[in-house]
């Protein structure tokens, strides 16, 4: 699956490790290409050709192919297959608006309309980006698939993805970063017809009788403005690939010759007529390592496919494998996520580092705040304490001074209850009872006379009043103001 964000190129190089087999299903043959990647460097590890699979028994061929992975130490790599161009339709979407997350249900609803066969036709697809608004969808009846899926399982092959030239092309080109991605234009299958039979899906229809395919993509190496690049078919036609800005990417196979072939794509590209045709090898990444037997000027389409499966996640070309048939085995594609899981546990790990530092870095600055300030709080703790004791004292001084005024209005309040012929011979105030001593006709309801004044309360007699010459001496005490 590819990342859920665009790569720019620099980083795109930078996690370019992987290895991969890419196997040209080319007439009766498979041609073999096995390369490893790395940011730095392309090698070819090795080439054959499986001469005449389909006529032999698949154990056979199977074990010749192992021997070949073996002698160049790829036995444990997956293998990314290329279809025939005629047993796949091309075509592209458009998904101007869509969101990453909803591409594969948009291109879905679409898939019914974008192919010629009927409801009981099952089919297998798969779709690679050709920029933020476009895809490119490559369609293969799913007995097809499961043909040379049962066909390469018998043989004991790991087959990874079976994709299509077009998209295998277009990834390659990408691998290190070369090209761009972008819009694309729809296409669709119809037989061209000329001087010459051509094939190729021009249209806006789709035919079962088509044997190539046109596509749309974006720019790739070899020019700002464009290119078209030529390459010979098993069945010895020209085959186009190209790319421009009116027309991003142009795939097809013409049986006339490479001059007809050139004019006919620079149309379909809308490139000026004197721009020279190129080698499909020129626009591809360039190997650092090539053995002879890897000719890439006779046919660069392997080459092209083993880069296209070496590192799908920064160059992914569509698969239309179905995922539960798919085995991937090749350790190298791992290498970018340990190198940016290690990166992540390196960032987590400075991040805890910091906060741990930061943090007695925040308690020192604290600590020498404190000690700053310590002094300031000592100081105006004391002078807390020495105002708490001086409003103490004002407090103590005002209730002292209140007892007199308490007094004073206590002895008014007793002039007015003890009136003639009553008369006292000695009044004692304290701060919470008066003791009366005196004379009365009658003691007795005295007691509740003072009872009834707010001044004072529960009084009683400390002894029972004695009779005199003018009436009854008493002493009362009684409490003071506790209900004023």
């Amino acid at each position: 699956m590819p990342l859920p964000f665009p790569i720019p190129k620099d980083l795109r190089q930078l996690l370019a490790f992987g290895a991969s087999v890419g196997i040209e299903i080319r007439g009766a043959d498979l041609e073999v290409a096995v390369v490893r990647v790395r940011p730095a460097w392309i090698h070819v590890l090795g080439r054959s050709t499986i001469r005449n699979y389909a006529a032999r028994p698949a154990a056979e061929w199977g074990m010749e192919y192992a021997r070949f992975l073996k002698s160049v130490g790829a036995g444990h790599l997956s293998a990314t297959v290329l279809l025939p161009r005629r047993e796949v339709i091309v075509r592209q979407v458009a998904l101007a608006g869509v969101a990453a997350r909803d591409r594969d249900a948009a291109i879905g609803f679409q898939l019914d309309a974008l192919h010629p066969y009927g409801e009981d036709d099952e089919i297998c697809s798969g779709w690679s980006l050709l920029g933020p608004a476009a895809a490119l969808v490559g369609i293969v009846r799913r007995a097809t698939v499961e043909r040379h899926s049962e066909l390469f399982t018998e043989a004991g092959i790991a087959v990874a993805s079976f994709t299509f030239s077009a998209a295998a092309v277009h990834a390659a080109i990408r691998l290190h970063g070369a090209g761009s991605t972008g819009s694309a234009r729809s296409t669709g299958s119809a037989r061209s017809t000329g001087s010459a039979r051509s094939t190729g899906y021009t249209g806006s229809t789709g035919s079962t009788g088509s044997t190539g395919s046109t596509d749309s993509g974006r720019n790739g190496s070899a020019g700002q403005s464009g290119f078209v690049a030529l390459s010979g078919s098993a069945s010895g036609a020209v085959e186009v690939y190209g790319e421009s800005a009116s027309r991003p990417v142009f795939s097809a196979e013409f049986e006339l010759t490479e001059e007809r072939a050139t004019v006919l794509a620079l149309a379909e590209l809308r490139l000026a007529p004197e721009t020279a045709a190129l080698r499909l090898e020129d626009v591809l990444p360039k190997p650092s390592v090539n053995p002879v037997e890897n000719d890439l000027s006779r046919n660069a389409l392997p080459y092209a496919t083993a880069l296209a499966g070496a590192c799908p996640r920064l160059a992914p070309a569509a698969n239309v494998l179905p995922r539960a048939q798919r085995r991937l085995s090749s350790r190298a594609v791992f290498v970018p996520t340990v190198v940016l899981a290690g990166v992540l546990l390196l960032v987590a790990g400075a991040m805890w580092g910091y906060s741990k530092y930061a943090e007695r870095r925040y308690l020192r600055k604290i600590a020498a705040e404190i000690a700053k300030l310590e002094p300031l709080a000592r100081r105006a703790a004391s002078l807390q304490e020495q105002i708490d004791q001086v409003r103490a004292r004002a407090q103590l001084l005002d209730r002292f001074r209140s007892l007199t005024r308490a007094d004073l209005d206590a002895l008014s309040e007793l002039t007015r209850l003890l009136e003639p012929p009553a008369w006292t011979t000695s009044i004692d105030l304290t701060g919470d009872t008066a003791r009366i001593t005196g004379e009365a006709p009658q003691a007795g309801p005295l007691l509740k006379i003072l009872d009834s004044s707010a001044y004072f309360e529960n009084s009683a007699f400390d002894s029972p009043p004695l009779r005199s010459a003018n009436g009854e001496a008493f002493m009362i005490h009684a409490s003071r103001g506790t209900r004023k």
